[in-house]
C-alpha cells in the first residue's frame, strides 16, 4: 500500500497541476545533474507515426538557418520552463511574425497535452517573448516560449518535449517553418525535497462579481423611456403653446339697426310714464347723433351740433335733410343745456322725427346699370 507521505505528495502535486501556478524558470527549474541517468522511465505514450507536431518546410534552394536551442533538463511538475530558440536569419526576414504564441492545431495541442506539456494562454501573464537583434552579424531573433510541464504521476519521471514549429516570413511574403529539436526533461514532484509534506489549505476565496443582466437591461430601457417621455412632453408643451387661430369676429351691426333698436326701446314709454321727459328727449337725440356719426364716418356723440352739421355737408347729404337735422339737434340742445322741459306730446314727436332721419338716410341699393342708357336712338330707315 502507498504510505501517507507518498499519498500527501501525490495529492499536493495534483493540486499544483490543476492550479497552473506559473513561475519564472529561476524558481521552477532544478539544478542540472550533469547528464545523470533519469531515475524513472516515462510512461507517456510516444508520438505515433505521422503524429509529429512540426513538419519543417524550407524554400527551394534555401539552406536551413543556424538555430541554437536550450531547455532545462530538470523541472518541477506544475511549473513553467522556457524553451529558448535563437535563429540567425537574413535582414529582411521576420521570425514568429504570426503573433505571441506558437500556432498549433487543436489536434496537435491535444497531443502536446497528452505528452505532458501545455502552452499557456496568450492572454495570461506569461506569454512568448520575441527579441530581434538587427545590429548583429548576421541578424538574429531570440524566441522564449513558455511551456507548462504537467506530470500525471507525482513521482520523478522523464518526458520529452516534442519539436515545435518556428515560423519565418521572408521579404516576398513567403513563409517557411523550422522545427526545434526534441528535448528530454526530468519532471520531479514539487514536494520531493520537503520531508513529510502536509496538504496546504485552499486559498482565500475571492469575491464573485455577477453581472445583473436583467437590472442592466431594465435600467437601459427605463432611461430610454424617460428620454422618450421627456421628448414627447416637450412636443406636447410646444403644441399647447402654438399660436391658435382666432375665430373671425362677427361683422359689425349696421348703425341703422342699432338706432332703430334704441328708438324702439324709447317707444315703450317707460321714461314718459315716469314723467322723465328731458331724459327721454336726450336719449332720442343721442341715438340720432350716434347713428349719423357711424353712418357718415365721424364721432357723432363727441361732436357739437355745428360740427355734426358740417360733417353732414361733407358727406353730401341733401340740404333739406341736413337743415331738418340741425333744427332737431338745436331743439334737443335747449332741453339738455337750457333746462327746457318738453311736453309728453313732444316726446312722442321726437321719436317720429328721429326714426324719419334714420329712414331717410338709409343706404339705397345700387341700381343695375342700363347698357343702353347711353346708346344713340335707333335710326329709322327712310320711307
Amino acid at each position: 500500500m502507498m504510505s501517507a507521505s507518498s499519498m500527501a505528495r501525490r495529492t499536493h502535486g495534483l493540486l499544483v497541476a490543476l492550479m497552473l501556478c506559473v513561475s519564472h524558470e529561476a524558481g521552477a527549474v532544478l539544478p542540472s545533474t550533469g547528464g545523470a541517468a533519469v531515475p524513472s522511465v516515462s510512461t507517456t505514450a510516444p508520438l505515433a507515426a505521422g503524429e509529429a507536431l512540426c513538419r519543417e518546410q524550407l524554400p527551394e534552394g534555401h539552406t536551413r538557418p543556424r538555430v541554437n536551442e536550450s531547455f532545462p533538463n530538470r523541472v518541477y511538475s506544475g511549473f513553467a520552463a522556457y524553451l529558448e530558440v535563437t535563429v540567425e536569419h537574413e535582414a529582411a526576414e521576420t521570425v514568429m511574425a504570426g503573433g505571441n504564441q506558437v500556432q498549433l492545431a487543436s489536434k496537435d495541442a491535444s497531443t502536446l497535452e497528452r505528452l505532458g506539456f501545455i502552452l499557456p494562454n496568450p492572454k495570461g501573464p506569461v506569454t512568448m517573448q520575441v527579441e530581434r537583434n538587427a545590429t548583429a552579424t548576421p541578424p538574429n531573433t531570440k524566441v522564449r516560449i513558455p511551456v507548462l510541464v504537467l506530470a500525471k504521476e507525482p513521482e520523478n519521471k522523464a518526458l520529452t518535449l516534442p519539436s515545435l514549429p518556428i515560423s519565418v516570413a521572408r521579404a516576398n511574403g513567403e513563409l517557411f517553418t523550422l522545427c526545434t529539436s526534441p528535448h528530454a526533461v526530468t519532471v520531479e514532484d514539487p514536494t520531493s525535497s520537503t520531508p513529510d509534506p502536509k496538504p496546504k489549505a485552499n486559498p482565500r476565496p475571492l469575491r464573485q462579481l455577477e453581472e445583473w443582466t436583467a437590472l442592466k437591461q431594465g435600467f437601459e430601457i427605463g432611461t430610454l423611456a424617460l428620454i422618450a417621455g421627456a421628448f414627447l412632453a416637450a412636443l406636447f408643451f410646444l403644441w399647447r403653446r402654438r399660436p391658435k387661430r382666432l375665430m373671425p369676429l362677427p361683422p359689425p351691426r349696421p348703425p341703422w339697426d342699432i338706432a332703430f333698436e334704441e328708438l324702439r326701446e324709447l317707444r315703450r314709454g317707460e321714461l314718459v310714464l315716469q314723467h322723465r321727459f328731458a331724459e327721454h328727449y336726450d336719449k332720442a337725440s343721442d341715438a340720432v347723433r350716434k347713428y349719423l356719426g357711424a353712418r357718415f364716418g365721424f364721432d357723432g356723440l363727441e361732436s357739437t351740433t355745428k360740427e355734426l352739421v358740417a360733417g353732414l355737408h361733407d358727406a353730401h347729404l341733401d340740404v333739406g335733410t341736413t337743415n331738418a337735422v340741425e333744427l332737431f339737434l338745436r331743439d334737443a340742445d335747449l332741453v339738455k343745456f337750457a333746462n327746457r322741459t318738453p311736453t309728453e306730446a313732444e316726446c312722442w314727436l321726437v321719436l317720429d322725427q328721429a326714426e324719419g332721419f334714420v329712414q331717410t338716410t338709409l343706404p339705397r341699393p345700387e341700381q343695375p346699370t342700363d347698357d343702353y342708357s347711353n346708346a344713340s336712338p335707333r335710326e329709322e330707315p327712310n320711307q
